[in-house]
């Protein structure tokens, strides 16, 4: 058999700077190159695949400087303000097959993305987070109880006479151990939408309410990120699992750093709704 481009419809117009990446013809040719590439390889003693190989090389060099430059200017992308980060990933799972060909003829290329990819977001996903805790943080209720509002601690009208002393109890101590309810919480409230501080900023709510609100963002970015990974990177199992790592790292360090709020705090009640929201979170 001999392998022609002229005969599969490949030319050297398409892939062109004149045709996008997203054109249907740039994708069906791209296909058709795939093809004759590993013909080409698996034949490559023949004189049929002789007479074509430069020219294919030509094509497959064209066709790699393209997709090379539509996946990183969409990687590019998630660095603008308000990018919506599901979006561009739905738009690149599109185009999946034009990693499949670098991986497949530019190994070296496809690393580069990767590592990009991995680069770009990760630094993304933890200003993201950096910045939605700083926020969220400060809708907490301004009254929190402290060490003098446990049971055992000195009464203030004892310390009087302490001037310069800066530990204030709350207006009501009664309620600082009071469940009351908040347990709706990991309840009625579990899978409300979370929390935007933007839209909230005349509204105060209780450390445990700022604590689902990070827990559930956190999980439906990290369930979207692995699938993505996954599917796009064409990675399986612990592979995956060290991609996804690389990506996110980062923000779960920073996450688990925030907690050391919730372990020190003195309100059991808080702590306790904490513990249980997040298996509840999980199991949902």
């Amino acid at each position: 058999a001999v392998v022609s481009t002229q005969s599969t419809g490949i030319s050297r117009d398409q892939f062109t700077t004149n045709l996008q990446v997203v054109d249907l013809v740039f994708g069906e040719a791209l296909h058709e190159l795939d093809k004759k590439l590993q013909f080409a390889e698996a034949e490559q003693h023949t004189l049929a695949s002789t007479d074509v190989g430069d020219v294919l090389e030509k094509l497959k060099t064209k066709a790699i400087i393209k997709i090379r430059q539509y996946i990183l200017e969409k990687i590019m992308e998630w660095k603008k303000p308000m990018s919506n980060y599901q979006v561009l990933q739905e738009t690149l799972i599109k185009f999946k097959y034009y990693y499949e060909f670098l991986l497949t003829h530019a190994p070296s290329t496809a690393t580069e993305i990767r590592g990009e990819y991995v680069d770009t977001v990760s630094k993304v996903y933890f200003s993201y987070f950096k910045a939605y805790q700083s926020r969220l943080i400060k809708l907490e209720f301004e009254e929190v109880p402290t060490k003098a509002d446990v049971m055992g601690a000195e009464d203030e009208s004892r310390r009087s006479l302490q001037l310069f002393s800066t530990n204030k109890s709350i207006r009501s101590r009664s309620t600082v151990f009071t469940l009351g309810n908040r347990d709706d919480l990991i309840n009625s409230q579990l899978e409300y939408p979370v929390i935007i501080p933007a839209h909230c900023a005349d509204k105060r709510f209780p450390y445990e309410a700022l604590f689902r609100s990070v827990q559930f963002c956190l999980l439906d970015n990290v369930c979207g990120e692995y699938g993505f990974l996954s599917h796009f990177f064409r990675v399986r199992g612990e592979r995956a699992q060290v991609l996804f790592a690389d990506v996110m790292e980062r923000s779960l360090v920073l996450i688990m750093k925030s907690l050391d709020l919730t372990w020190t705090t003195v309100s059991t009640v808080c702590v306790l709704c904490c513990v249980h929201t997040s298996p509840c979170i999980t199991t949902n």
